[in-house]
């Protein structure tokens, strides 16, 4: 059996990472809608289509702010586990 070794410290900064990134995302996201609620004055369906689309990025941007959310937990948790390990 291969025994696998972590560093726990890195895990906590890829966590760290991933919470940045997810940040960023969120921030974005918010941007985005808060860009296509300003516009006014744009009421065609054209227009309309627009809006739902970039509505949807603004979707598919949380959606995927809240995986890394997820991931950096898990990462989180595993670095928790690994130190809780007994030594060698």
């Amino acid at each position: 059996m291969a025994l696998v070794q972590y560093d726990p410290d890195q895990l906590d900064r890829a966590a760290s990472a991933l919470t940045r990134s997810q940040t960023v995302l969120v921030n974005e996201a918010r941007s985005v809608n808060a860009t296509i609620g300003g516009l006014t004055g744009f009421n065609d369906p054209g227009a309309t289509r627009f809006r739902d689309e970039v509505r949807q990025v603004a979707r598919t941007l949380q959606l995927q702010s809240e995986a890394l959310a997820r991931h950096a937990t898990h990462l989180r948790k595993l670095a928790q586990e690994v130190r809780n390990l007994p030594k060698r």
